[in-house]
Order: structure tokens, then sequence, then C-alpha cells
């Protein structure tokens, strides 16, 4: 496990320290903490903990329940209801939801829309989202498709795999996933250990545009808008586009939603998802914060003496929670002291 760290592929050296198992107790700084490994759409996500003298203050980082490890988000707010908290710290991204798409629908519609397609599909989501990415996996594997990666994809699922993270495939090893190889005049350091590691290993899974071009139907490219370029080169003849990633949060994603739809109708690819800033309703993308019910949940089971939500714009929501706790609403750089 520890190769892959000591194998440093950059310029700078890495420092790694490990986390405690979930729940446990650690000294740092000279404070009590605990951390939570909880459910969210990229890997690694994680609930803390600090001992103070009023009592535990937790804070929930971004965690849903309607992801394939909701047990972890579950396990958390069992444990941290024994612990009976001071304050929690609570993000509150969409409570208005009411009934979330769920990971196992995401997978279940792109796959329905693999089958259709006999061109090139190319699925569009967040740049570590491995549980997507995963999803997309087994699409392929069941569609007779190979899985063609970018090189961060590609280091992302290596370096998942050192750290043991469990149902990562190795992806010099795994047959349904492949390599693309962008024609670059200068590469980075690790993007070039990479390629001959990936070389020595699968040469036979390394693609080009070319190979891409020759054979659509073989293939799901997890693209993004930063990958467009390579549609000049490959010249797609129709197929499919997945947008299966979040809305628009501000105006220069708005505009890049744009861009994404003049490629989609450029190319003529068929849309199956959502761009703009309407949420995405249609079954291709599950959120990776938790909804509404679910925040009350784990509110009633944790039942904190102080409430904090953050990240949130729905202020109006959490006072309903007022008279079973305190429900606080910090200002910038305020100071709250609490017992």
């Amino acid at each position: 496990m520890s190769s892959f760290w000591e194998r440093c592929d950059a310029s700078r050296g890495l420092n790694c320290v490990p986390l405690a198992s979930c729940g446990a107790e650690a000294e740092i700084g000279g404070l009590t903490v605990r951390f939570w490994p909880v459910d969210h759409s990229v890997p690694g996500a994680g609930a803390f903990g600090v001992k103070a003298s009023a009592g535990w203050v937790v804070y929930t980082g971004d965690l849903r329940l309607h992801g394939k490890r909701a047990s972890l988000t579950r396990r958390f707010i069992d444990e941290i209801a024994r612990l009976k908290p001071a304050v929690l710290i609570c993000e509150g991204t969409h409570p208005e939801v009411e009934k979330p798409v769920t990971e196992e629908e995401v997978a279940a519609n792109c796959f329905e829309a693999v089958k259709e397609t006999r061109g090139l599909v190319v699925a569009d989501f967040g740049p570590r989202n491995v549980e997507r990415l995963l999803s997309f996996l087994e699409i392929a594997g069941e569609t007779d498709r190979v899985l063609v990666l970018t090189p961060k994809d590609v280091y992302l699922l290596d370096a998942l795999r050192a750290a043991g993270e469990p149902g990562v495939p190795d992806p010099y090893a795994d047959g349904r996933i492949a390599l693309y190889v962008r024609a670059k005049a200068v590469r980075q350091k690790w993007e070039e250990a990479l390629l001959t590691r990936f070389g020595e290993r699968a040469p036979e899974r390394l693609v080009d545009a070319a190979r891409v071009k020759a054979d659509q139907g073989g293939f799901i490219l997890c693209f993004s808008y930063y990958d467009f370029h390579a549609f000049l080169d490959i010249e797609p003849a129709g197929g499919t586009y997945i947008y299966s990633s979040s809305e628009a949060f501000d105006e220069e994603t708005l505009i890049d939603h744009h861009r994404v739809r003049n490629w989609i109708d450029f190319f003529g690819f068929r849309l199956y998802g959502a761009l703009g800033r309407d949420r995405e309703k249609s079954g291709f993308h599950a959120s990776g914060h938790i909804h509404g019910p679910g925040i009350e949940e784990m509110v009633e089971t944790v039942r904190p003496e102080i409430l904090i939500p953050v990240h949130t714009e729905n202020r109006e929501f959490f006072r309903r929670f007022e008279g079973r706790c305190r429900v606080l609403f910090p200002a910038r750089a305020e100071t709250l002291a609490v017992g």
C-alpha cells in the first residue's frame, strides 16, 4: 500500500499522515479529535469532531444518505448521537430536495442510454466522482464497450487502490479500461511516468483519436468540457452525450454549459441529462449532498444543544429546529461562545 506514495512522479515529495479509523480518538495539537468517513460524491469525505470544555463540537462536512455507501453516514450519525454533542455544524446545500435521485437510479438510466446507442458515447461527470466512474465501468462491460479514461482518471484510480479504497479496479490490469493518449508537445513529469507504466503493462489499451474515430461504437469516453478539443480529431458521427454532473452554480459555469451545448449540437450528439441552472431531475445525476428529510433525521437523532447550518442559502428550513435546539447563523468573522 505504501509503495505508491513512496513512488512520487512529481517534482515535489509527499508527506502523508494516516488518519485514525472511524470514530477513534486522536490527540492533535493538544486537542482530542475524531474522524468519521461519510458518504459523498467524492472519495475521502469525512466528518470531524473536536472535544471542547463545553462538550463535543462536530462538523458534518459534505455528506449524503442516497449514495452506495450511505451506511457510512448512518454510522456517523449513530456514533455522534451517543456523544451528545454540544454543537453540530451541519451542511445544508440542498435542504429543499425531498426525494433525491440515487446512485443506483443514475447507473440504471445511464445503462439504458448507452444500450440504445450505436455510435460514440461520452460520459461527462465530476473529475473525482469515482462512484460514477465505476458505474460507467460496469456499463462498459455490460455493453461490450471500453471505458476510455484520461491520465488524471487513471492516476486517481491508482492512488485510491494504494490507499486501500474498496472496489477500485487496477487500471493497468482491467481490460475494460483504456487510456486516452492526447497529442501534446509537453507533458508533466507524472503524466510521462503514467504513460510509460501503462504502455509497459497494457500497450494494447492505449488509444488515440484515430482509434476512437475508427470504432466509435466500441468506446465510452470519459470526457468533460476541457477535453472537447479531442472531438476535432475524432470527428464524431452523432452518438450520445450523457451529462452526469451538477447544475451551473454561477455565471461562469452557466457560460461553460452554453459552450457544452454548442459542441453537442455541432457534432449531433443526443443529450441525456440537463445543462443550465435547473437541478437535474431526469435521473442522470445524483447530488453529493444530503436532502431535507435526511437533515431532519440527523438532527432528530443527534439532538445537539446548538445547531449551526453552513454552506446553505436556505435559513428558513433550519428554523424548524428552533425549540428543539438553539439554531445559530454566525456572521463572517464572528466568534461564538458556547457553554
